[in-house]
């Protein structure tokens, strides 16, 4: 049998008091770090892009075709969903 004092509001045993309160802008901090994950994306794809020509030579040529369709397939769904979230909720009409 489960007691009521488990199923009842939760209280501290002593008193709270809040010293300090902080609040940060989200918003900005995430575009900074979006812009910094969108470079460091790019960069490093050059990178490897360049690698693998170098260390491959014309099989590299076709590594990198692969991967290219590999990464289009991959988001090429992730991007259909996310237009279709975007244009909000179905109205009853176009069910």
């Amino acid at each position: 049998m489960i007691s009521r004092s488990c199923c009842g509001p939760a209280r501290l045993p002593a008193p709270l008091t809040v010293i300090e309160e902080r609040n940060r802008s989200v918003p900005a901090s995430a575009r900074t770090r979006s812009k910094k994950g969108e470079l460091a994306a790019y960069v490093g794809s050059i990178m490897v892009i360049v690698f693998m020509l170098v260390t491959y030579r014309l099989f590299g040529v076709f590594a990198n075709i692969a991967v290219a369709i590999n990464v289009a397939m991959i988001f090429r769904p992730a991007v259909a969903v996310e237009r279709h979230a975007d244009a909000g909720p179905a109205s009853p009409a176009s069910c």
